[in-house]
């Protein structure tokens, strides 16, 4: 499976990506719920918003080469 990082391609398995999603779903639900049972509405998209910019950071840290080698070594280590 391939996920896209600015315009490169990075190789991902599809069941980390499944467990991944399934992850970040159940999370940003418990928080919607959370947020709607205190009537603050605002709390979801600031949870979103800071995700974003925490990700984004941690992703530029990285950086995409780096990411996509470290991707791609694990790939060959699960195929084996």
């Amino acid at each position: 499976m391939i996920l896209q990082i600015n315009e490169k391609e990075i190789p991902v398995t599809k069941s980390n990506a499944i467990i991944a999603n399934r992850s970040v779903s159940s999370f940003l639900e418990v928080v919607r719920s959370s947020a709607l049972e205190a009537g603050n509405e605002a709390l979801f998209i600031t949870t979103l918003l800071e995700m974003h910019k925490k990700s984004y950071a941690l992703l530029e840290e990285l950086g995409v080469e780096n990411i996509r080698y470290i991707m791609e070594h694990y790939a060959e280590q699960v195929e084996k």
